[in-house]
């Protein structure tokens, strides 16, 4: 046995290894209880495809899936979903989700939010509905949590304890195909136990602390450990997806191939693929949601903030910060204003220790002209100030011109979070300042 980086190798493979963790899951919970969430992408395909091969050996004739369409998807893609839901070998069963979810657009300033499956676009559409019979849309909505608008990671986190009650189950167990080989972010998911409870010991089901409301309602890891060689050497001879043949086509790496809406900021890498391989949609794509030409262009650019940003020699990174800012149209503007002074007003008490209520405004505070909190920080974090501070995610205004650089929404490069009703927030912005583009 061979210890590196925080990782155990062990004397066996990764397919035998998750072949007894679904041996558990099914000796765990009956079938009715084990739902896959499938996107199609690769992953959950090898999910899937293991599904099938316990159910079976146990005579089930079922699997329960969830896939949630986001409607920025190639043809091709949406062929290999209904080839999935119309196999013959074992029924497919349970929803595919076309409904009016919230999700981000990195690609674009002026439209940082679009909904997927808008009905006041319906005639802009970037896929007309799936027919199948499982399709769940605005017409046949049954989840009573839904509203237009809601995130799609709190529709993820509400769809157990809606499956609880809406067929008397005692517990879920969601089968999620996610690897610690795509990100450090998810090698932690698996390996931190901080605030996590596992089920019987297992680091690879565990209830979400976001989840805990839900009583046993479980997330499920069981390919966690595969590489992305180990998933294309089990898939080669089986269905998926032919959108990862035209990536290979084209020359793409096996780590950037992804099936996800084309629009978020980690998404929007592969934007410009859609151009190549279904002329057709990438067409229909611009016209959809705004940037989608943008970012295609300016892909990997300093522009949009995906490597060191730039600026204009003439001018500090605070005085680019307040020029970018102002550029913003106004309802834009103030919801950022709102993200940058908590987090100004917040290193000042750090820095300073003189503020007690960071997050409530007072008769004491102070703003500027431009709407910000008056506060001294470093305008870039050079190796001084690091050594000044004695931390690594230091204030600065670099940092904070980062973040509008990179349409960065939820100001996550200020260490905030996704919040919920972001999309209701949005439009009373919209409402409240009436012209969009003023």
């Amino acid at each position: 046995m061979v210890i590196k980086l925080g990782k155990i190798y062990m004397d066996t493979n990764v397919l035998y290894e998750s072949k007894r963790r679904f041996e558990f899951i099914y000796e765990k919970f009956p079938p009715e209880e084990i739902w896959l969430s499938f996107s199609g992408g690769k992953d959950s395909t090898v999910c899937l495809e293991l599904m099938i091969q316990e159910a079976k050996k146990r005579g089930i004739e079922f699997i329960n899936v969830l896939t949630i369409d986001l409607e920025g998807h190639y043809k091709m893609h949406e062929e290999f979903l209904y080839r999935t839901f119309q196999r013959k070998d074992i029924k497919i069963q349970g929803f595919w989700v076309c409904l009016p979810l919230s999700l981000r657009n990195s690609s674009s300033c002026f439209q940082p939010k679009w909904l997927c499956w808008d009905p006041q676009s319906k005639k802009d559409w970037i896929r007309k509905l799936p027919s199948a019979e499982c399709v769940v849309s605005l017409d046949n909505n049954i989840f009573d949590f839904f509203k237009i608008g809601i995130e799609f990671e709190d529709f993820i986190i509400e769809f157990p304890r809606w499956l609880k009650n809406y067929f008397g189950l005692e517990k879920v167990c969601q089968i999620i195909g996610i690897r610690t080989d795509e990100s450090y972010h998810r090698y932690l998911k698996i390996k931190a136990e901080k605030n996590k409870e596992f089920f019987d010991g297992n680091n690879w089901i565990l209830i979400h602390k976001k989840q805990k409301k839900f009583l046993d309602c479980y997330l499920t890891h069981p390919i966690y450990d595969w590489t992305v060689q180990d998933v294309w050497k089990y898939l080669y001879k089986k269905d998926y997806t032919k959108v990862y043949d035209k990536m290979y086509l084209l020359g793409y790496p096996y780590s950037e191939m992804r099936i996800c809406q084309p629009y978020g900021e980690e998404q929007r890498k592969n934007i410009g693929l859609f151009s190549k391989i279904e002329p057709d949609t990438w067409i229909k794509l611009q016209k959809r949601v705004q940037g989608s030409n943008f970012a295609k262009k300016y892909n990997g650019k300093y522009l949009l903030g995906d490597r060191k940003i730039k600026k204009p020699e003439q001018f500090t990174w605070e005085i680019w910060t307040r020029i970018l800012l102002n550029s913003f149209p106004k309802y834009l503007k103030e919801h950022y204003l709102k993200k940058i002074n908590i987090f100004l007003k917040w290193w000042r008490k750090e820095l300073y220790n003189d503020i007690l209520h960071v997050y409530k405004q007072n008769e004491n505070d102070k703003y500027d002209e431009d709407g910000l909190y008056i506060v001294k920080i470093p305008d870039e974090p050079t190796a001084e100030v690091k050594a000044l501070y004695k931390t690594r995610r230091i204030p600065s205004w670099y940092r904070i011109a980062k973040t509008l650089i990179k349409n960065d929404y939820y100001c996550k490069e200020l260490s905030f979070k996704q919040n919920k009703n972001e999309y209701e927030k949005l439009e009373k912005l919209k409402k409240k300042y009436g012209d969009i583009n003023k």
